[in-house]
């Protein structure tokens, strides 16, 4: 089983979380950086895949509270529609 864990409160910056999602999921070389490729690519996934996403109620910074708002929709979305990928959020 591929999987991914991100963390809200690392100092990653987007396009480095996304970077990190493609490496451990191994998505394909052409992969956008981009939520519209994450979705694109989840749903082609054939194995089983996890991304589990670590949230803290107290970040301050709005702008990476949305990134990472949209990041968990863009997966929970993609989990609905496809059985091999599995969503799971811890909030702390």
């Amino acid at each position: 089983m591929a999987t991914v864990k991100i963390r809200e409160a690392s100092d990653a910056s987007e396009q480095e979380i996304f970077q990190q999602i493609a490496r451990k999921l191994r998505l394909p070389s052409y992969f956008g950086n981009n939520f519209a490729a994450l979705e694109d690519c989840l749903g082609d996934m054939a194995e089983s895949t996890r991304v589990d996403v670590v949230r803290y109620r107290d970040d301050p910074d709005p702008k990476r509270r949305t990134f990472f708002g949209t990041l968990c929709t863009v997966v929970a979305r993609a989990a609905l529609e496809n059985p091999n990928v599995h969503l799971t959020m811890y909030e702390k």
